[in-house]
Parts: structure tokens; sequence; C-alpha cells
């Protein structure tokens, strides 16, 4: 797979945040999935990177989720600040789907 690109990514959040990786399992379980399906606390975290995720700015971005991070758009309070027009988005509606993790 991209070991480099990956252990590159983790490298880069051990070395501004303190975080600790316990073990670090790269597979690819369907080749052309760039994503984190899991959306839990603690416990394993898994990450889908097939070929075309190759890249560092993907890798830090899916590792980030898998760390809690979320998108602006699935904030608690996103509501406060800006208008999400459903009826003008793709079918994938799920992705704008609020995440409430006691107030994200």
């Amino acid at each position: 797979l991209h070991r480099i690109v990956v252990v590159n990514a983790v490298n880069t959040y051990k070395k501004f945040f303190a975080v600790k990786f316990d073990k670090l399992v790269v597979t690819a379980a369907n080749p052309f999935d760039c994503g984190f399906s899991e959306r839990k606390r603690g416990g394993s975290q898994y990450l889908q990177l097939g070929r075309n995720c190759a890249n560092f700015g993907i890798i830090a971005h899916e590792l980030g989720h898998a760390l809690g991070l979320i998108h602006t758009m699935n904030r608690h309070d996103r509501d406060k600040y800006v208008t999400v027009k459903f009826n003008n988005m793709p079918v994938i509606l799920f992705e704008f789907e609020e995440v409430i993790f006691a107030k994200n």
C-alpha cells in the first residue's frame, strides 16, 4: 500500500498533538474507498485507505476523523451560523447530518 504516506501522517499528528497510536494496521479491503466509517469513542478505529488514497492530505484528514474531529457542517450548533438547503443536495445527505457527541 502507501505505508510511507500513512506513517508520515501519523507522525505529523504525534508531533503537533498529544496523541498516541497504540497500533496501526492498514489494509485495502476495497481498493477504491477512502474514508472513515466508525463514529465511536475509544477502542479500535478503522480507516478505509484504498489505492486512490495515497495522498498525505487525504490520509491525515481520515486520521482526524478517527481521532474524533468532524466537519464544521456536522457540528451540533451549525444551524445557528449556516442554512443547509437540503433540497439542493445530491443523494449523500447523510454527510450533512448533525453529530451530537455530548456537544462535539
